[in-house]
C-alpha cells in the first residue's frame, strides 16, 4: 500500500481558499436580491414613528368623513390607510424603545380603534363629531398620544425652550 503524504497546512490553505473563493461569488443571483427589495417596501403612508402615526390618527378622520360625505371615489383609498395605520401602530410602538407595559396599553387601544372602524368606508359616517364612536375615538387616540416619545413631539415644536 502507498499511503499519501500530506501537509496539514496545505490542506487548510486549500480549504480557506475554497471557503474564500465561495464567498467572493455569493450564492444567489442578482435577481433575488431585487425581489427582496420588492418584498420590504414601505408604503408611503406609513407613519416613522409611533407621534406620527397619533398625528395621522388625529388627522386623517375628518379627511375621511368629507370624502365619505362628498362620495368622493378616494374614499376607499383614504379608509383603507387609516386602517393600515391602527394595524401597524402596536408594530411601530415595538420598534421604539418602549417598555411593555406601555407598549401593552398601545396595543390594547389600537385594537379599541380597529373595533371601531367599520368593514368600509361608507359605514364611517358613523364617527361623525359628535357621535359616542367619535368621542371614544378622541380618547383612544389621546391615549396613544401619552405614549408617543417625548423627544419626537418636542421635535415638533421647532426649538421651543432651547435656549434656556
Amino acid at each position: 500500500m502507498t499511503q499519501i503524504s500530506c501537509d496539514r497546512s496545505v490542506v487548510w490553505r486549500l480549504v480557506l481558499g475554497l471557503i474564500l473563493a465561495l464567498s467572493v461569488c455569493g450564492c444567489g443571483s442578482s435577481e433575488h436580491h431585487a425581489d427582496d427589495e420588492e418584498d420590504h417596501h414601505i408604503p408611503p403612508h406609513r407613519p416613522a414613528n409611533l407621534s406620527a402615526a397619533v398625528t395621522q390618527l388625529e388627522e386623517r378622520p375628518a379627511a375621511l368623513l368629507k370624502a365619505v360625505e362628498s362620495k368622493d371615489p378616494n374614499a376607499e383609498k383614504l379608509f383603507s390607510e387609516l386602517r393600515d395605520i391602527v394595524r401597524w401602530v402596536p408594530e411601530i410602538a415595538a420598534d421604539s424603545d418602549m417598555t411593555k407595559q406601555p407598549w401593552d396599553e398601545v396595543h390594547a387601544a389600537a385594537l379599541k380603534l380597529e373595533e371601531l372602524l367599520p368593514e368600509q368606508a361608507t359605514g364611517f359616517a358613523e364617527l361623525k363629531a359628535g357621535s359616542s364612536k367619535e368621542v371614544e375615538w378622541r380618547r383612544l387616540v389621546a391615549e396613544l398620544r401619552k405614549h408617543a416619545p417625548m423627544e419626537a413631539r418636542e421635535g415638533q415644536r421647532d426649538g421651543d425652550g432651547a435656549d434656556e
